[in-house]
């Protein structure tokens, strides 16, 4: 069972805390030599060889209103931790491999950080602003070398951004007519 739990107080009209946990498997991998889609991608179920993956995830955010709601706030923190998360061995080429369990390792992840939003949703300049810190950790520690990557030690994730500034604004020049911008 993947369990999930959700809880939202509501301290006062117009504030509220919320919390979460769940847990996730995933029992089928996209395997890709580039960041980018491309024919050479191949599909991989699990299977005796390669575990699912398993993470829970554990949120708390603060959420406040102010002006009847023009303006939304709110403060995130998350603490996700994973077990048999996949990596490639160094220097795999997935296009010619019909053994896809021979080019792959699996590890621990923990990854965690803290978002703060702020929301206009009024007037002829509305938008958001929004800054996250993130962190997401792997470490592939066989008991074997060959199982391991970077001698073992812990290691950001390709997919690892620290920081994260968003910036969306709108301005209605008439009825009919409005600028966007993203940042």
């Amino acid at each position: 069972p993947e369990f999930r739990a959700a809880l939202n107080y509501v301290v006062t009209r117009d504030f509220s805390i919320k919390a979460s946990y769940n847990r996730m498997r995933q029992y089928l991998f996209m395997l890709s030599n580039s960041t980018s889609i491309s024919p050479t991608d191949r599909w991989k179920l699990t299977d005796p060889y390669i575990t699912p993956p398993i993470s829970d995830q554990l949120s708390l955010g603060l959420y406040k209103n102010y002006n009847n709601s023009s303006v939304e706030t709110s403060a995130e923190i998350y603490y996700k931790k994973g077990q048999n998360i996949i990596e490639y061995k160094d220097g795999v080429d997935l296009t010619f491999s019909p053994d896809i369990e021979t080019l792959v390792l699996q590890g621990l992840q923990k990854a965690y950080g803290v978002e703060v939003f702020i929301k206009r949703n009024t007037g002829r300049l509305n938008g958001w602003l929004s800054y996250s810190y993130s962190r997401s950790i792997i470490q592939v520690d066989g008991t074997e070398n060959w199982q391991k990557i970077n001698m073992g030690l812990s290691y950001p994730a390709n997919y690892d951004k620290p920081h994260a500034l968003n910036l969306v604004g709108n301005f209605k020049i008439s009825r009919r007519l409005s600028i966007s911008s993203n940042l």
